[in-house]
């Protein structure tokens, strides 16, 4: 079975702001070109030992124009050892990746409001997974880190949604709803 990455129109990212805040949505790795004059200097930060893509690419696209080429240019391999199967052991590299963009990136208008919606966008996808793999003590504790990046009755509703069996399905729904509004 065969797939395009990042095929979905709501994945396209058009510059800075979208990198940061569309959480999910970033440059596929395997076909991205970059000028070089765009690589930062340090190339990836190795105190993100997984996420540290996702830095790379917003420390790119933060030096100019992004473009999207509609056409496949690589094909790669998914399997249950994939790094994308252990999710949940680096997802901290993801919110850290956050801190670290808004420290270097806090002075530019509309950053903050990116970075707290690539916060929610991640956190309502990992709460997401972790109830997929039936793990809603997880899915607990990612919807209570909410709070920090939205308002309280988001994360409260993620919470109760959580702690309900059988509840993933409401919550995908949810997820994609709100990854757009909130």
């Amino acid at each position: 079975m065969s797939e395009v990455v990042g095929g979905r129109r709501k994945d396209v990212v058009t510059g800075f702001l979208d990198v940061v805040g569309k959480f999910g949505a970033q440059m596929p790795g395997p076909a991205t070109m970059v000028r070089s004059s765009a690589i930062p200097a340090g190339g990836f930060n190795d105190e993100i030992c997984t996420a540290s893509d996702w830095l790379f690419q917003i420390d790119v696209s933060s030096q100019g124009h992004v473009a999207r080429i509609d056409t496949p240019l690589a094909i790669y391999r998914q399997d249950l050892t994939n790094v994308g199967q252990r999710y949940f052991s680096y997802s901290d590299d993801f919110l850290k990746t956050l801190t670290i963009v808004e420290e270097r990136y806090g002075s530019r208008p509309g950053i903050h409001s990116a970075v707290r919606r690539g916060a929610r966008r991640f956190l309502l996808g990992i709460t997401y997974r972790a109830l997929e793999q039936d793990r809603p003590d997880l899915a607990v504790n990612y919807g209570r880190e909410l709070t920090n990046y939205s308002p309280k009755f988001v994360s409260g509703a993620v919470v109760a949604l959580a702690r309900v069996p059988g509840t993933g399905s409401a919550l995908r729904a949810a997820k994609s709803f709100l990854k757009r509004y909130v």
